[in-house]
C-alpha cells in the first residue's frame, strides 16, 4: 500500500471511529434514566475508552506524512547527485542547452517533449534549459521558457506540513472532547470534524501522488 493510500485509509478510519463515538455519546445524552452527573461520568469513561484509539490514528497519520517528507527530500537530493556524476546525462543536457540557445527547436511540441524528459530534475536541468531558451535569438525560442514547470518542491513540503497541522488540530482526544461536551454541540462537532476529514481525504486523493509529491 502506498503512502497516499495509507494516509487516506487512516483518515477514513478516524472519521468512522469518531462518528461511532459520537453516536454512543448521543445515546447517553438522550437516556432519561441517568442524572447529569451520571451522564458526565459515562461520557468521561467513553472518552477514556477512545483516547488510545484517537492517539493511534493521530500518530499514524503524522508518521506517514513525516516519512513522506523524508523520502521526498531524499529522492530529490539523489536525483541531483546521480545526474551530476552521469557523464552521458551531462552530455545530453549540454546538447539540449545548445539546441535551445541556437534556436534549433522549431515546434512547441518538440520543446515540451524535451522538457518532459527533464521534468523531475529540479533545480539544475530545468533552470538551465529555461535560461538557455531565454538566450535564444528568436521569439519562439524564448517563449519555450514558459513551458518550464514551476519548482513546487518547497510548496509541496509546506502543504504536507499544513496537513500535519490539521492532524494535530482535529485528530486528538481534546478536540473530540471539546466538540462533544454538550448536546447542543453534537451536530456542530460531528459536522466540523467529519467535514475536515473529508476535506483532508479529498486533498490527498486529488492533489497527491502515491509518494505524497504534488500532482502537476
Amino acid at each position: 500500500m502506498t503512502k497516499k493510500q495509507q494516509l487516506i485509509e487512516n483518515l477514513k478510519g478516524f472519521k468512522a471511529a469518531y462518528e461511532k463515538m459520537q453516536e454512543e455519546k448521543k445515546k447517553i445524552d438522550s437516556d432519561l434514566g441517568y442524572t447529569q452527573e451520571g451522564k458526565a461520568r459515562l461520557i468521561s469513561e467513553l472518552m477514556e475508552k477512545y483516547e488510545p484509539i484517537v492517539k493511534k490514528y493521530h500518530d499514524t497519520a503524522n508518521q506517514i506524512i513525516e516519512d513522506g517528507i523524508v523520502a521526498l527530500n531524499k529522492t530529490w537530493s539523489e536525483q541531483i547527485t546521480t545526474r551530476l556524476t552521469d557523464i552521458g546525462y551531462q552530455m545530453g543536457l549540454q546538447n539540449t542547452l545548445e539546441m535551445f540557445k541556437n534556436d534549433l527547436i522549431n515546434r512547441p511540441e518538440d520543446a515540451a517533449a524535451i522538457i518532459e524528459v527533464y521534468r523531475r530534475d529540479f533545480p539544475t536541468a530545468l533552470e538551465l534549459i529555461k535560461k538557455a531558451a531565454l538566450q535564444g535569438k528568436e521569439e519562439k525560442t524564448r517563449k519555450y521558457a514558459d513551458l518550464i514547470p514551476v519548482d513546487n518542491r518547497e510548496y509541496n513540503i509546506k502543504l504536507l506540513k499544513q496537513l500535519s497541522g490539521n492532524v494535530d488540530k482535529y485528530i486528538t482526544i481534546n478536540a473530540v472532547f471539546v466538540t462533544s461536551k454538550a448536546w447542543n454541540s453534537f451536530n456542530q462537532g460531528l459536522t466540523g470534524v467529519s467535514a475536515s476529514m473529508d476535506s483532508m481525504t479529498e486533498f490527498c486523493e486529488k492533489r497527491l501522488n502515491d509518494d505524497l509529491s504534488l500532482i502537476n
